[in-house]
């Protein structure tokens, strides 16, 4: 069966931040809601209903059900941590640069990409080159695969963003069902209790539902997109140069012009002070 791409990069291990966020969060409210009474006055099969039920499907009447399925993937695929370091790629790419400087391309397809099989779309862009392909032909292709996964992750964070801003929403209609339902039956007190119920515990749900998943996975979502987006444009930077036999020592330079003050590399000055 044909994986999904999204898990098709070398998986390290788990990524503890997500994990460790989300069911922390739900730990805590859990011992305040324990601390203050028991967990079954929580439990509203209305409010579930209202806020779940209804977020799930005006999702689906502003995206497409392919959206949230690619949505979901993806938002599976943040519990793994790929090791995808931004300074080990770009040591990689100066060491590929140095490798098709000194002994040409064809050289490159012997230890070196098994060294970048982490790296999925470096070692595409090489694979490319060693096999024939332009440079000029290679670099437009990896641009268009690169701007087409990064619309993809992006799409799915709009999907999590409109789902942070439904949920509240749908807490609120809840919330007036439960308000009309109590008022149009105050003459019979055994209906104001449930009635109160629905209108309180759809706004928890809603809140819940907003704050503790739809909008912190879209912001690890978002960032782990634009630290990919990133990494790609370094690979682009990389496979040019190795296309144009560039030397190795310029190549680190581009690298670091593009690379932020904190992850900038230095290659050849730290190999120049081992020698010494």
């Amino acid at each position: 069966m044909k994986r999904s791409r999204y898990f098709s990069n070398k998986v390290s291990f788990l990524d503890p931040s997500v994990l460790i966020g989300l069911s922390g969060s739900l730990i805590f409210i859990g011992f305040a809601v324990a601390m203050g009474g028991s967990f079954s006055s929580f439990l509203n099969k209305p409010s579930f209903l209202i806020v779940f039920g209804g977020t799930f499907f005006v999702c689906l009447a502003s995206f497409s059900l392919s959206d949230i399925i690619k949505t979901l993937w993806i938002s599976l695929s943040l519990l793994i941590r790929r090791e995808r370091s931004i300074q080990k790629a770009a040591i990689q790419i100066i060491k590929g640069s140095e490798i098709a400087y000194t002994s040409g391309i064809l050289q490159l397809q012997q230890s070196y990409l098994d060294q970048i099989r982490g790296y999925s779309f470096l070692y595409d862009g090489v694979s490319c080159l060693i096999d024939g392909m332009s440079g000029k032909d290679c670099q437009e292709m990896m641009k268009r695969r690169m701007m087409s996964t990064y619309a993809s992750q992006m799409n799915a964070v709009s999907v999590l963003n409109k789902g942070g801003e439904i949920a509240p929403a749908m807490g609120l209609i809840g919330t007036l069902i439960g308000l009309v339902q109590m008022l149009s039956n105050l003459s019979d007190p055994t209906t104001i209790g449930p009635s109160m119920s629905v209108a309180l515990i759809t706004t928890f749900y809603g809140a819940l539902l907003a704050y503790l998943f739809f909008l912190p996975l879209a912001s690890k979502l978002e960032r782990d997109a634009q630290r990919e987006l990133l990494l790609n444009q370094l690979c682009l930077v990389g496979l040019e140069a190795i296309d144009k036999l560039e030397n190795p020592r310029r190549t680190e330079i581009e690298l670091n012009s593009a690379l932020p003050p904190d992850c900038q590399i230095m290659y050849y000055r730290g190999v120049a002070s081992k020698k010494s």
